[in-house]
């Protein structure tokens, strides 16, 4: 099966390029890629809650979103099983991100929740949201079904979403414009720290549609998570974790012993002057320029 071969040039020369690109890499790359974020597959929501079902779609696109954000902030990201992470893989991360999972009570992974928490008790960074019971399981926070409204953190942000919640607990770190109810809040746990947010960041973060400033607002800026300067996620993570390259949005970074993968997923040149010389690009041009969607491995030797 498959279509590819029926498709023409330039597909099949960049497929092929990118192929043996790949092709002269992979054996270049030494040991295991750094392990900064882990992001927790909800497992359950994925096992039993059809597409189809309301809200699915928005809960499935978080964990994507903080996919993106984590990359685009230049933080090195695994997904992980919640077997996994009960089994002790959270040991190998300083940084846990629990997505949206609706299911999460139907099947809880024996062990999960002790795992979690002692992960924060020994200083693990936990961030969870309102599409997952963990922070109030867990942590103590509660979370009230709050109405749809713009949030303050540095700046206004316009959510697109349809489910939010004030959070009970912890320090307030961002809080909903009209009633001044938190939106984001912060608990000391142990030497960790866990950060709730009142809607669904990840897929705020990749949102495609974008509404208008409400009118109670009148002209004061309000603006798309997507844009925002002062990003609530990524601010509070590199409080406690650091991008070991230079980041950018679009910009993917995989890091391994002394050698490194970038691939530019944006549509302009992206300059990769501050990796070792010792290069190989997908699509050479320069020397220190990484062209729109392509790749350059660069190593120490």
């Amino acid at each position: 099966g498959g279509v590819m071969h029926e498709l023409g040039d330039p597909f099949q020369s960049s497929l092929r390029d990118g192929n043996n690109w790949a092709k002269e890499v992979l054996p270049r790359i030494k040991g295991a890629r750094l392990k900064q974020a882990a992001l927790l597959y909800p497992a359950e929501m994925a096992l039993v809650e059809p597409y189809s079902i309301e809200g699915n779609p928005q809960r499935r696109r978080d964990l994507l979103g903080y996919y993106h954000s984590l990359c685009d902030a230049g933080i090195a990201c695994d997904v992980i099983h919640p077997a996994q992470a009960a089994d002790g893989a959270l040991a190998d991360y300083q940084v846990l991100v629990v997505p949206a999972d609706s299911c999460y009570e139907a099947g809880i992974e024996p062990g999960l929740e002790e795992a979690i928490y002692a992960f924060a008790q020994r200083g693990g960074i936990v961030f969870c949201d309102v599409g997952h019971p963990l922070a109030s399981r867990l942590f103590g926070l509660k979370m009230t079904p709050h109405e749809h409204q713009c949030v303050r953190y540095v700046e206004g942000i316009i959510p697109t979403g349809e489910v939010f919640a004030s959070i009970e607990g912890g320090q307030a770190v961002a809080h909903y414009e009209d009633d001044g109810l938190t939106a984001i809040a912060a608990l000391p746990v142990g030497k960790g720290m866990v950060y709730a947010f009142g809607f669904l960041y990840g897929t705020e973060y990749i949102a495609k549609k974008t509404g208008a400033v409400p009118t109670q607002y009148r002209n004061r800026e309000y603006y798309p998570l997507c844009v925002v300067e002062h990003d609530p996620f990524k601010e509070l993570l590199l409080q406690h974790v650091n991008a070991p390259l230079p980041a950018a949005k679009g910009i993917e970074t995989a890091c391994f012993d002394g050698c490194y993968v970038v691939v530019n997923h944006t549509s302009y040149p992206w300059d990769v002057s501050y990796l070792p010389q010792n290069r190989i690009f997908q699509q050479p041009c320069g020397g220190s320029i990484l062209m729109p969607h392509s790749a350059v491995f660069a190593s120490e030797t």
